[in-house]
């Protein structure tokens, strides 16, 4: 289950996920003492998808248009924050661990949901999706017609 809401002006997307090795509860967090929550950003889940698909920090962060230092940092941070090993470094190239690529996967899925329902709530307050009915009135009748 998720539940996705905006504070402090960013878009956080809040994980309750049942313990399969992937648990962790931060004391600094706001929901400490909840059993499972993981608080992260898009962005962040962004981020380790790009570097999970290109397995290259630097290519990854010339597609995201950030610097690969900053991008190497966060993957530290979200590593660090979540108590897992995403990816095994080996000098300048970079695999996921089996409990990064379980991630990617269920990531991947999530945030392409998540991009999605945004769109179609974005493209319902515009008024471009929905249904549209059309009818068409003919103005013959049957009795008009010569046989």
């Amino acid at each position: 289950m998720f539940i996705w809401g905006l504070q402090q002006q960013s878009l956080f997307l809040y994980f309750y996920i049942i313990c399969h090795g992937l648990c962790y509860t931060d004391t600094k967090n706001e929901d400490y003492g909840k059993k499972d929550t993981v608080r992260m950003k898009t962005s962040q889940i962004k981020w380790f998808l790009t570097v999970a698909r290109t397995l290259n920090f630097t290519k990854a962060a010339d597609q995201l248009g950030i610097s690969q230092p900053s991008l190497s940092r966060q993957i530290v941070n979200m590593e660090e924050e979540l108590n897992l090993q995403l990816f095994i470094r080996h000098g300048r190239s970079i695999t996921l661990t089996p409990a990064g690529r379980a991630l990617a996967e269920k990531l991947d899925g999530l945030y392409e949901r998540l991009l999605d329902s945004v769109s179609e709530a974005q493209q319902i307050q515009r008024g471009i999706n929905g249904d549209l009915r059309i009818g068409i009135l003919d103005g013959r009748s049957e009795e008009h017609t010569s046989e």
